[in-house]
């Protein structure tokens, strides 16, 4: 029976996120590695199906934020935020950490 990963570190699984914008060195890195580790997706443009557009900060890219309105217009779901708002919503909070190492099972279930 093949594994599930626990809802705390699972809520990047079926995402879709375009990374926009000049990130510092090495954040770009860092936030396709947390969308990609539990089988989320980082596409290079926008479309109808992308769950998330993450820039630097929200002053910046005024553009592809009218595409991502555009999109939401037409049914999109697109969620257009800034660095520090993703990692919020992408990482376990403290209390999920707790209940897994409680739980012992390292994030895997099934």
């Amino acid at each position: 029976m093949a594994k599930t990963l626990h809802p705390a570190l699972g809520r990047l699984k079926k995402a879709r996120v375009c990374l926009q914008g000049k990130f510092d060195r090495g954040e770009r890195e860092r936030l396709a590695a947390l969308v990609e580790a539990p089988g989320g997706e980082v596409v290079a443009d926008l479309d109808v199906k992308t769950t998330h557009l993450v820039l630097p900060d929200l002053a910046s890219g005024a553009t592809i934020q009218k595409k991502a309105e555009a999109l939401r217009k037409k049914g999109a779901a697109v969620e257009i935020v800034d660095t520090a708002t993703f990692l919020k919503t992408a990482n376990p909070i403290a209390a999920e950490l707790v209940g897994l190492l409680r739980e012992g099972r390292g994030g895997g279930r099934g």
